[in-house]
């Protein structure tokens, strides 16, 4: 059984599943996944508290990266960025969301920051919900569903 690095509410059989999920899974279809936790993400999240410039400056880098508008080095810098806000911001959730963000987008350099992302993204969940495991638990079930609906359909193309 696989163990966080970061100190969360959390079902550890479901992260041991998402973990061998992510180990057996090419890449590429992890880099699809990455923009759907996202997206998905983002819908919980409230805008106004974030700095949206940098934000969207990163995101924005991770999909010309994707399509080999810029390299690597750019979307690294714009990374070190939410890093950065992260290490001044006072609000637990939006320094959260931001590690949560860093660490997701990093996996376009190494596969092993997805698993440190989707554990932001259960620390995310605790704070919000004042450590329900029950939310952890479904979180970790939506993590894992995603991220199989992403492989199948892949496997369909």
């Amino acid at each position: 059984m696989t163990v966080s690095k970061i100190r969360i509410v959390d079902d550890l059989i479901l992260r041991s599943k998402i973990v061998a999920i992510i180990k057996a899974t090419e890449k590429e279809i992890l880099l699809d996944y990455v923009q759907e936790i996202i997206t998905v993400t983002n819908k919980e999240i409230d805008y106004q508290l974030l700095n949206e410039k940098v934000i969207n400056e990163v995101v924005t880098s991770f999909h010309k990266w994707r399509n080999n508008e810029v390299n690597f080095k750019i979307l690294r810098s714009r990374i070190f960025k939410l890093h950065s806000l992260a290490r001044v911001e006072t609000n637990e959730i939006i320094k959260t969301y931001y590690r949560f963000l860093a660490h997701a987008l990093a996996t376009a350099h190494v596969v092993d920051h997805l698993e440190v992302a989707l554990d932001y993204l259960i620390k995310l969940v605790n704070l919000k919900t004042n450590n329900l495991s029950q939310e952890s638990t479904d979180n970790r079930l939506l993590q894992i569903d995603l991220l199989n609906n992403i492989i199948e359909l892949k496997q369909k193309v």
